[in-house]
């Protein structure tokens, strides 16, 4: 994939995120359907680019959350996902409200298998806590929180799933 498709897809998923977080339903917005498509081929495309995002950022943490291993490692994953889901409210949202999607089964089920492996715990897509996802609860964009972590260092290269 070049860098101007890469960066296009960026822009859009987060101009699609802060769209949804505008109008607090957790589907594609009409005046983005047409761009969705072109770029992503529909909305299951959509979603798996946004669920492989959630999941990068997910595993970058994991990685730093097992160099230190928690003694109640289920309590700390439950806190990594609730943490996570504050920080990407919207794309939580979305993808709360598909997660039964047919064609995010494959990446849940791959991570299922990964998580497993690195800590012997395995989690369904159902089994991890919720917030409570509604529209006021979705006002913030991923944009300023990616920017954000950046600053931070919290998005580093897993060490973990590298492994596989």
């Amino acid at each position: 994939m070049s860098w101007s498709r890469a960066h296009r897809r960026h822009q859009l998923v987060h101009q699609v995120l802060a769209d949804i977080a505008g109008d607090g339903r957790p589907e594609l917005p009409e005046r983005r359907r047409a761009e969705v498509e072109a770029e992503f081929g529909g909305l299951e495309g959509f979603l798996l680019e946004l669920q492989l995002r959630w999941y990068r950022a997910f595993d970058a943490r994991l990685d730093a959350l097992l160099e230190d291993w928690p003694p109640d490692l289920p309590a700390a994953l439950d806190k990594l996902w609730l943490d996570l889901s504050g920080t990407m409210p919207t794309a939580r949202f979305v993808l709360d409200a598909h997660l039964h999607h047919q064609a995010l089964a494959p990446l849940h089920a791959r991570h299922q298998l990964l998580l497993h492996a690195a800590t012997g715990v395995y989690r369904k897509p159902d089994d991890w806590p919720r917030l409570a996802t509604t529209p006021s609860h979705v006002g913030t964009t991923t944009s300023s929180v990616m920017s954000s972590a950046r600053s931070q260092r919290l998005i580093q290269p897993c060490r973990w799933i590298s492994a596989f």
